[in-house]
């Protein structure tokens, strides 16, 4: 390609100026600007790892990165420490079950405008799998004070659901859902469709909780949480084994899927080798000292290698830290197969 420049251009071109020296100053930046970029960029590298490890976690369930993710946030000093810190530390230490940890982080990610939203959904979310659900319905308040979008319809909804009102809540969260359809980001339906689904199956509609569930994993490829729960749903459903073993094939890398298809092989007097891999694989995770999943490890224990009492101990301790819907049923399950009254 030829470039023309004409006489005016170059006429009106500026002179060019060569420093003849190392030391002559071309352009003083405002003060302090250089030690700020510095600062910035230094701590947002980290951050940045975090974000993608984390993301990898809630599509892989990997308890190995979350220790990646740990050194990382423990090697940035207090100056480093900012809404955003807080609210990776916060997530962090809820997938780790720490939640009173993380509420202390979430606290203080609450003082930043710029994360306070996203630090009122996870408080929100934290109690509300603890089953503190009068301070849930508080930050459900200050989350549809601060902006009532998709998200505060989702809360308040969930909060009616728990209360007994499961019908009327689905009801309303559908109609927001409606309503939203193009003026609300993906993230927002996205958490309004899990919170519908299990909605729906606290109502005892597993079929309509089904189709929430696949809408949820088609808006979020990879979705592991919404997977498992999906899986545990088709379960509940007769003749839906052949459902669960196609949602769970090659699916090796996550224990909740492997359980969930050693059950359904289960009812089909097949896998007692996928029985037995599990079995070691839960007693390498304790050896190494990995933090297992106390649900998935009493879904193991009750469904896959009928030790029922064993089973009732785990689930009774995961209810202490955690108290969903599907941590109801599994305790509830577990004291029937016990022999003791629910």
């Amino acid at each position: 390609m030829t470039l023309a420049w004409s006489a005016s251009a170059l006429a009106a071109a500026p002179e060019i100026v060569v420093p003849n020296g190392g030391d002559v100053i071309v352009y003083q930046l405002p003060a302090g600007t250089a030690a700020l970029k510095a600062r910035s960029t230094t701590a947002q590298a980290p951050l940045d790892r975090v974000e993608a490890l984390l993301k990898r976690f809630d599509e892989q369930g990997n308890p190995r990165l979350l220790g990646d993710v740990q050194r990382l946030l423990d090697s940035l000093g207090p100056a480093a420490r900012d809404g955003r810190f807080y609210i990776y530390r916060a997530r962090l230490r809820q997938s780790l079950h720490q939640f009173d940890d993380a509420m202390v982080d979430l606290k203080r990610a609450l003082k930043t405008s710029e994360w306070r939203h996203q630090a009122l959904l996870l408080a929100f979310n934290g109690e509300l799998v603890r089953g503190n659900y009068q301070s849930a319905r508080r930050y459900c308040g200050q989350l549809a004070a601060l902006r009532d979008d998709l998200y505060a319809v989702s809360c308040r909804a969930h909060l009616d659901a728990v209360g007994g009102a499961a019908d009327g809540a689905l009801t309303a969260i559908k109609q927001a859902m409606a309503q939203a359809l193009l003026s609300q980001d993906s993230q927002a339906r996205h958490w309004a469709l899990t919170t519908a689904a299990d909605i729906a199956e606290r109502a005892g509609d597993d079929a309509q909780a089904a189709q929430l569930w696949r809408l949820a994993m088609r808006l979020r490829p990879g979705d592991r949480y919404a997977t498992g729960r999906l899986c545990n749903n088709l379960l509940n459903q007769d003749n839906a084994t052949d459902a669960v073993l196609t949602l769970t094939q090659g699916r090796n890398d996550l224990d909740t899927l492997v359980v969930c298809r050693a059950r359904a092989l289960a009812r089909q007097n097949r896998g007692q080798e996928l029985a037995a891999q599990l079995q070691q694989r839960f007693d390498e995770a304790k050896w190494r000292g990995e933090v297992l999943h106390k649900r998935t490890l009493a879904e193991y224990l009750l469904y896959v290698a009928d030790r029922p009492a064993e089973a009732l101990q785990v689930a009774r301790d995961n209810w202490q830290s955690q108290r969903e819907w599907p941590d109801r049923q599994l305790l509830l399950a577990a004291e029937r197969a016990s022999g003791e009254q629910p």
